[in-house]
């Protein structure tokens, strides 16, 4: 029989013991590239998701703005889709002031500190839809307030982390006047122009008369226009008013 040999056994253990090491090596990285996979995986599909819904939003709001182009073709059909805003404005102060909103609980849920609520003198908050069809009209919002020495934004101007609604809340609360568009009774711009009234704003509503020329209403703060040109034409004297000077010249932007 042959002899033990203790160097046979060791030699024997380092060899198991190697391919022991290779194996958990291989499997570890085997779990590894899985679980990086899975990862990218989980990120991708959240990125479809995400996708897919922006997509499914847009084209629900396309649907709302056909539908609020026929409901609010004439000047009978605005006033009736639109009277709980036109009696809204009755009770809007004629020029815009510096009141600091109430440090509520919501605006604290938002994010906001106390120091937030101060009021830029020169700031205008525009609410409208992110179409591409309304960029036009906010272009013109925007040279009347230049006009005028405003700083014009709206809500998806600036890079913003974080919740997109903590971010539009705090730029509101800092406006002096807020502007919403109101043309394809967007639901977002409507909930924000409800916060806008809660948060006590001067707010001038704007909305496209798509049949024949502007027309006036009750209140001089809300502006119908049938193109660009009429909706700086219109403007014009309402942010003068607004600011408190009505005898004060805007020149119009070239």
């Amino acid at each position: 029989m042959k002899s033990f040999n203790p160097l046979d056994l060791l030699n024997l253990t380092v060899a198991v013991a190697s391919a022991l090491a290779a194996f958990m090596a291989a499997f570890f990285s085997y779990m590894f590239a899985r679980s990086t996979r899975d990862k990218s995986e989980i990120h991708y599909n959240e990125l479809l998701r995400r996708a897919e819904l922006s997509e499914m939003r847009a084209a629900f709001e396309r649907q709302i703005a056909d539908l609020s182009i026929k409901l609010t073709a004439t000047e009978g059909r605005w006033k009736d889709a639109n009277h709980l805003l036109i009696s809204s404005q009755e009770f809007q102060p004629a020029v815009a002031d510096f009141t600091r909103p109430v440090y509520s609980n919501f605006l604290r849920s938002m994010g906001l500190v106390p120091a937030d609520l101060e009021i830029d003198p020169l700031l205008v908050f525009v609410l409208t839809p992110f179409g591409q069809e309304y960029r036009e009209s906010y272009d013109s919002i925007a040279r009347v307030c230049s006009s005028a020495g405003l700083k014009c934004v709206r809500g998806d101007e600036e890079m913003a982390s974080g919740d997109i609604l903590s971010h539009i809340m705090r730029t509101m609360v800092k406006a002096r006047i807020v502007i919403a568009n109101v043309s394809s009774r967007n639901p977002n711009v409507y909930y924000e122009l409800g916060l806008s009234h809660a948060l006590d704003k001067t707010t001038i509503l704007v909305s496209q008369n798509i049949e024949g020329v502007p027309f006036d209403i009750k209140s001089q703060r809300i502006l119908l226009f049938d193109s660009d040109d009429s909706l700086v034409r219109g403007l014009l004297p309402i942010i003068a008013r607004t600011l408190g000077d009505p005898r004060k010249s805007l020149v119009p932007p070239s």
